[in-house]
């Protein structure tokens, strides 16, 4: 249930749209217009006086507009004034910053409440007309932690609690692990059949460097072992039957007996050599 006295009981701007809509802005507190329905019933009563704001945003170029409408139709601007107030006009609304298109998230919204329209002016000493004094909220920035490579490896080698908490007592840098750490740790352990490297104990930098270096020493002795197997695995390559085809050739040309005998005897490409030349072919 909604306190009463904590809900807002504002008046809302009696000012008519040309739509025949109401205006959906706060009235002044003890007025009945919104600020800027309250200003444009004053620039009326003086169609004379072209006040000219600052062209910040789409609601001054839009006023500033109305203001040379209105006093081009009452005679009292000139006409080429007129074409460069409204080139000037077309030249703000160019330059002006378009709105991001990026949705808000829920913590920025919380963060930056939509702004409104004011409820009372207060005149400065100037007597210029200023908002009443508010607070400033500064927005706080979410700066995110930089992961680290020692924070790399924690998370790495304890996968089954992610969500767990870092040690509040940070981390070593490397050259206190290879001076105080280095002999006090385990080394790791490589269960078979496996790469992932089961290690007893927390580890220092300068240590699971070592384990890796181990390790792929051993898988490239490992590979060049194989290798040396497959090439005594490789089958030589046969000699062509040399002796054969020059015996039938030797017995083409000498006979057929003395050939039979020439296959018979030999047995390598020198000994048929040989024999021919005894036998002087």
């Amino acid at each position: 249930m909604t306190n009463p006295s904590q809900s807002k009981v504002r008046r809302r701007c009696r000012a008519l749209r040309p739509s025949g809509y109401q205006c959906e802005a706060p009235a002044l507190r003890g007025g009945d217009h919104c600020f800027a329905h309250d200003r444009d019933r004053r620039r009326r009563t003086a169609p004379a006086a072209l006040e000219i704001p600052l062209l910040d945003s789409h609601a001054a170029i839009q006023t500033a507009a109305t203001d040379i409408a209105r006093a081009v139709a009452a005679g009292t601007l000139d006409l080429n004034a007129a074409r460069i107030l409204n080139a000037t006009l077309r030249v703000a609304a160019q330059t002006l910053p378009r709105a991001s298109s990026r949705t808000r998230s829920k913590e920025d919204s919380a963060a930056q409440p939509a702004s409104e329209p004011v409820s009372e002016i207060v005149l400065s000493p100037e007597g210029e007309e200023m908002a009443p004094e508010t607070p400033y909220q500064e927005q706080e920035v979410k700066q995110e932690r930089t992961w680290s490579f020692a924070e790399y490896l924690y998370r790495t080698l304890h996968p089954d609690s992610p969500d767990a908490a870092l040690p509040e007592a940070g981390y070593e840098s490397p050259d206190e692990n290879s001076a105080g750490r280095e002999g006090s740790i385990p080394a790791g352990k490589f269960s078979s059949g496996s790469e992932t490297p089961v290690i007893e104990g927390a580890l220092s930098l300068s240590t699971v460097q070592k384990v890796g270096r181990d390790r792929s020493r051993e898988e490239n002795q490992a590979g060049r072992a194989e290798t040396n197997d497959s090439r005594e695995t490789i089958p030589k390559t046969l000699s062509p039957p040399i002796p054969g085809i020059l015996a039938e050739l030797i017995g083409e040309t000498i006979g057929p007996r003395n050939g039979s005998a020439l296959r018979r005897n030999c047995r390598e490409p020198s000994e048929c050599a040989l024999r021919t030349t005894e036998m002087g072919i």
